[in-house]
């Protein structure tokens, strides 16, 4: 599929119940939005997403079941950009997989990852992500954040990598992951709230900073055609 030169395009996708496969270019000076919050139980999806001179990607995600997504980005010309943002939250013994590949090939392209979870029970996620910044690509800028807030017997492995084949660029990475301490669940519960509800407060709190990087507009865009 192809966004067409100077265009602006919002896409919804609900998914599939097989593997989901999509390749998407992004042509110069166009504007992507695509929302992806899947529906179904167990979620396999590849992403590949190209951008030319001055393109713009805007990636959004939820994913509230087991999962296994795979996302690769490549900033192929001049004042690319890519924003990728999203959250999972997890029950009982799901487990889900998601792998991102920030690759600028292009000088003056940025690219920006925040992915955020929340995990109950003994669910277990797994992050790999890798951000490549290719010897011509020169001033460009990369972020990429995986944190995971973690309850009862859940368990994260969070991986960033960086390669980086020129000076001259700002490039950062940052994975976290940490629990609730019982002193401040019984601080809430006290307030009259059951456990369960105490868990959801911290919860929603966290994942809800994950969209701080998204400008206003694109979340009102978003907000109107929903």
């Amino acid at each position: 599929m192809r966004i067409k030169k100077n265009s602006q395009e919002v896409l919804f996708d609900e998914g599939l119940p097989s593997n989901d496969v999509k390749t998407m270019y992004i042509e110069e000076n166009a504007l992507l939005i695509y929302w992806y919050i899947p529906e179904h139980q167990v979620n396999r999806a590849d992403f590949t997403f190209f951008l030319a001179r001055g393109a713009q990607l805007y990636f959004l995600t939820k994913l509230f079941s087991e999962s296994s997504l795979s996302l690769n980005v490549y900033l192929q010309e001049i004042q690319a950009s890519a924003t990728i943002c999203g959250y999972y939250r997890l029950h009982q013994t799901q487990q889900s997989t998601f792998k991102t590949v920030q690759h600028h090939q292009a000088p003056l392209t940025s690219s920006s990852l925040r992915l955020h979870g929340v995990l109950f029970d003994k669910a277990q996620a797994d992050y790999y992500g890798t951000i490549v910044i290719d010897e011509g690509a020169r001033f460009s800028k990369a972020a990429q954040s995986n944190k995971n807030f973690l309850f009862d017997a859940a368990c994260a492995i969070s991986m960033p990598n960086l390669e980086v084949k020129t000076n001259e660029v700002q490039c950062k990475h940052a994975s976290a992951m940490g629990r609730v301490h019982d002193q401040q669940l019984f601080y809430v519960q006290s307030r009259g709230l059951s456990c369960d509800a105490a868990k959801k407060i911290f919860a929603e709190g966290f994942l809800q900073e994950v969209w701080s990087i998204v400008p206003d507009e694109i979340l009102q865009t978003i907000s109107k055609k929903t």
